[in-house]
């Protein structure tokens, strides 16, 4: 709902932005400063919910929580972007150790996982992320952010928009939502007890490649 109709929530996160800007800093007043931008926080999201409703608002916190907040969540989910295309050979690059399930379970696993990661949804991805790096910001968004860094930009245009980290930024969170909608399918299909075998083959492919291991679970394994 977001995505198709931005406007609502754009408005309200500019007003918050500017009102932000306009809060002093001063010395020694740290935690005044963090109460005033808490109370700015709370008061856009409670705007939200009356703008574009209580579930969409929530929907929106929790994207934002996963993939820009909770440092833990989006590594977590990160890698799993990077693990669930090599297990179900998306890419052309198969795991290293053997499937642990029949072959027609993981079929069905591969198929779902082949439905949000594949070399032509990855260039999909990427050409989105480009043409957003290209629009150029608006005076508004000018004045809001403390510098334009074009010179690190692979690119000769001033008018290039975006810079490389939100570039970066936009490709993962992108990849993140993915792996997160590929779990919540596999979930529905597999039992707990075939979602575990694919979580300790999981592993170890990430202990292969010195991934935090502790990291590599589902919300519904971890509880």
């Amino acid at each position: 709902m977001v995505a198709r109709s931005p406007e609502p929530v754009q408005d309200r996160a500019t007003a918050f932005l500017l009102a932000v800007k306009d809060v002093p800093l001063e010395a020694g007043g740290e935690e005044k400063y963090r109460a005033a931008v808490d109370s700015l926080l709370r008061g856009t999201f409670e705007e939200l919910k009356i703008a574009v409703g209580p579930v969409v608002t929530e929907q929106l916190r929790a994207w934002l929580m996963r993939s820009f907040v909770d440092h833990d969540e989006r590594m977590r989910l990160w890698i799993w972007s990077i693990l669930l295309p090599r297990l179900a050979g998306a890419y052309g690059h198969s795991a290293k150790t053997p499937p642990p399930l029949p072959t027609a379970r993981m079929q069905q696993f591969n198929d779902i996982v082949r439905s949000y990661f594949s070399p032509e949804i990855r260039q999909e991805d990427d050409d989105l992320a480009e043409r957003a790096r290209r629009e150029p910001l608006s005076l508004l968004e000018q004045e809001l952010v403390p510098a334009r860094i074009t010179d690190s930009v692979d690119s000769d245009d001033p008018d290039d928009g975006v810079w490389p980290d939100e570039l970066s930024s936009l490709r993962e969170a992108t990849r993140i939502e993915r792996a997160r909608r590929a779990w919540d399918e596999v979930e529905k299909i597999f039992t707990p007890r075939e979602r575990t075998m694919l979580v300790a083959w999981a592993r170890q492919e990430g202990a292969l490649r010195k991934m935090p291991l502790h990291l590599i679970a589902t919300r519904s394994i971890e509880k």
